[in-house]
């Protein structure tokens, strides 16, 4: 089943973070709410909520998962690397 959920880049530090049902921040994927479609209204006021709190998240923005049993998975390949903490490439040392 296909959801959204609102997530941007922590102001701290630029990881990603995503956001709870009670409007705090997790950087972990599989902790941010989830919202249904046909749920537009309660999107808005998540992103809303996002939106005031710039002094935590930077450009917050609405991305759609894949529920499949408890876990979320982003659908956007730039969302699967996001998760995944990336690059998609090995940093020379």
């Amino acid at each position: 089943m296909t959801r959204s959920m609102v997530t941007g880049a922590a102001t701290a530090d630029g990881r990603p973070i995503y956001m709870r049902r009670d409007h705090s921040w997790t950087d972990r994927l599989e902790e941010g709410a989830t919202v249904e479609h046909g749920q537009q209204e309660e999107l808005e006021r998540m992103l809303a909520a996002a939106r005031a709190n710039e002094f935590i998240v930077c450009d917050p923005y609405v991305i759609k998962v894949e529920v499949d049993g408890a876990q979320p998975r982003p659908v956007s390949l730039r969302e699967v690397i996001r998760a995944s903490g990336g690059p998609t490439i090995a940093i020379a040392s």
